[in-house]
């Protein structure tokens, strides 16, 4: 694969519908299984589910619901990542297989989560007060320049939070796929990225656009839907999600696919440039 191809948003998408295609029938039936398991879990759990409920009312089965939730997302995600590698790679596993494998990387992935969002909380809260102490700085001797400090902090805001969120992304898949360690996998992802950070930031933006749009849609539909709960509560939950289910099904597939062909696409913009200097 050519190095200057290999980051391109066409490439990208061509491979996760290829690699999607080949390995459809296990990938599908972890990411929907997935979400009905999440979705019985609401229903059975009552008022403790995202449907127009107060989480102060029952704090307790609102907690059993997150955590259920926390829990299957983070094996489906891992099952699928391990189906589309396996497929990749022309081995193809059936849904246990897969499931076995993110059960075996659980806790793993699951200290990789934690430890990445408290980096995360760590450096915004860092950049927060140093922009406060600038912002009051500035003030304090031209008020009138204050307003462009505040779009300048705005503005590097939103590209450190982009920035951070694609390494610890890239550190996730590295966990997964790789078997990198937790710790290791940040500076693993930051060695993947180096020299590549604006192609792979522009096909990271064209993939989140892609999805926020079908998100979009979906929650659009799921608003069309909402004068079913006049009827009946039960009703317009079951409506709604029998309905906007394959939708979001359809939406994780596609962002699932799109994120792993990015992290192999960066992998082999890496090989190919190792080997070149080789």
């Amino acid at each position: 694969m050519n190095s200057n191809t290999a980051l391109s948003v066409s490439n990208i998408i061509q491979q996760a519908i290829q690699t999607v295609k080949k390995g459809k029938i296990p990938f599908i039936q972890v990411v929907a299984g997935g979400h009905a398991i999440i979705i019985l879990a609401s229903l059975l759990l009552g008022q403790a589910n995202p449907f127009n409920s107060d989480p102060a009312q029952h704090p307790f089965l609102y907690i059993i619901w997150s955590l259920l939730t926390a829990a299957v997302t983070i094996l489906m995600m891992v099952s699928a990542i391990f189906v589309l590698k396996n497929t990749q790679q022309n081995t193809p596993v059936t849904w246990k297989e897969a499931l076995r494998f993110a059960a075996s990387r659980f806790w793993k992935v699951l200290g990789a989560f934690l430890w990445y969002m408290f980096l995360l909380w760590v450096v915004l809260l860092v950049f927060a007060l140093i922009a406060l102490a600038l912002v009051v700085l500035v003030y304090s001797i031209s008020p009138s320049a204050n307003i462009l400090v505040g779009l300048v902090a705005a503005v590097a805001a939103i590209w450190l939070i982009i920035t951070a969120m694609m390494l610890a992304l890239c550190s996730i898949y590295a966990v997964v796929i790789d078997d990198v360690g937790v710790f290791e996998a940040l500076a693993y992802s930051r060695r993947l990225l180096k020299n590549k950070y604006w192609k792979t930031l522009f096909a990271a933006f064209a993939i989140f656009v892609f999805i926020f749009i079908f998100s979009t849609l979906v929650g659009i539909l799921q608003v069309f839907l909402f004068p079913l709960y006049l009827v009946n509560t039960f009703l317009g939950i079951a409506g709604t999600w029998l309905l906007a289910f394959p939708c979001t099904v359809l939406n994780s597939v596609i962002g699932l696919g799109l994120v792993y062909s990015l992290y192999t696409s960066i992998k082999q913009t890496e090989q190919d440039n190792t080997t070149a200097q080789n």
